[in-house]
């Protein structure tokens, strides 16, 4: 699967959470994500998908991605100094 970057991760959770709620979800994106979360939740119970587990290998994801795009904007200025 290709490398996304940050910008189409974020356009992917866009569709995942309009899928969601619908295009009349409430204004506050916070309540949206914790509702989600919260589903989450009880589909992984259902599932028997240990959550804790899920989330902290989705921080550590969150954080190297976050990280190689810094690296990327660092490549970017030097480019451009070069």
């Amino acid at each position: 699967m290709p490398e996304r970057t940050n910008e189409e991760r974020v356009e992917r959770a866009d569709r995942a959470i309009e899928a969601y709620w619908g295009e009349d979800g409430p204004d506050d994106q916070g309540a949206i994500l914790a509702d989600l979360l919260c589903d989450l939740f009880h589909w992984a119970a259902a599932k028997d998908v240990d959550f804790q587990r899920a989330l902290g290998l989705a921080e550590t994801h969150y954080n190297v991605e976050r990280d190689d795009s810094d690296d990327d904007d660092d490549d970017d200025d030097d480019e451009e100094e070069g």
